[in-house]
């Protein structure tokens, strides 16, 4: 399960940073295309794994902490 976690954080990591800080906002359709993504073919513990890293990427940069 670990390694299923880490493979997700590797793929996505670097984009979601790249989608977080862009200074222009953002349609829906770019956010997947940068992603990579079909949110109709993800599984929910792909979904659940992204949401994870994405906030995890809020707390480390900005120190908002979320339970």
């Amino acid at each position: 399960m670990v390694k299923r976690k880490e493979k997700i954080r590797l793929k996505y990591e670097d984009k979601i940073k790249d989608i977080i800080y862009q200074k222009n906002n953002l349609s829906v359709s770019q956010t997947r295309n940068i992603l990579g993504i079909d949110h109709n073919k993800l599984r929910r513990w792909e979904k659940e794994y992204i949401t994870h890293i994405l906030l995890d990427i809020i707390e480390d940069e900005h120190g908002v902490k979320y339970t």
